[in-house]
């Protein structure tokens, strides 16, 4: 996209608090935006021509998650509520007073309870959702490494890297876990994409699928 290089305009996207799903297609693919997606958490980066099934993929996988991210935060609001009438009931019963209305807090604790079974459902809902979430995608984790992808090639740090990345870790994250700098982890990541001979993390997910145990 003329004028934005430097992934400017996604950078604005993922920055909103409620940020929209974010897919990079670029004619132009480089080590630098690949990483810089990787940072960003987008999606799915693709190189044109595009094939429409991994597209197709991609938008659906990022519709569910982000539709999911919602409901999570739709859920924490709920049971930011019931906390706080919790709280309300705790502080009557705490407080002396001549007389306690004990139709009133009857009503309180009713609806609390209702209040919180229904959340409770509505959490084992999204478990459910989480535990469907496809392999590659943002938030799945994968720990064995396939013997077909030789990663001798790497160093001790960029296996550790590799690893965190992987399994769904920023690079502001990676680099606090690993206790080096964001720049260091990119440097890295760099590194890595050129020794595995992959321009993007889709590609390098593709790359390292686990192999049936």
């Amino acid at each position: 996209m003329p004028g934005n290089q430097n992934m400017e305009f996604v950078r604005r996207l993922c920055a909103e608090e409620d940020a929209p799903a974010v897919i990079v297609v670029t004619g132009f693919p480089s080590v630098e935006t690949a990483v810089s997606s990787i940072d960003l958490r987008v999606f799915g980066y693709l190189v044109k021509p595009i094939d429409f099934g991994d597209l197709l993929e991609k938008v659906e996988s990022a519709t569910r998650q982000v539709r999911l991210r919602r409901d999570v935060t739709a859920l924490e609001e709920r049971l930011e509520r019931i906390h706080h009438d919790v709280r309300s009931v705790s502080e009557v019963l705490r407080t002396p007073q001549p007389r306690i209305d004990r139709a009133s807090l009857q009503q309180l604790l009713d609806g609390t309870s209702r209040a919180l079974l229904s959340g409770l459902r509505d959490l084992g809902r999204l478990e459910v959702d989480v535990l469907s979430v496809p392999p590659g995608a943002p938030g799945a984790t994968t720990t064995v490494t396939p013997a077909s992808v030789d990663l001798s090639v790497l160093s001790p740090r960029e296996l550790e890297v590799l690893e965190l990345i992987r399994n769904g870790y920023r690079v502001a994250t990676v680099a606090r876990r690993l206790f080096i700098s964001p720049h260091t982890v990119r440097n890295h990541l760099k590194r890595i994409f050129l020794k595995l001979e992959v321009g993007s993390q889709g590609e390098l997910l593709e790359k390292l699928k686990p192999l049936d145990s």
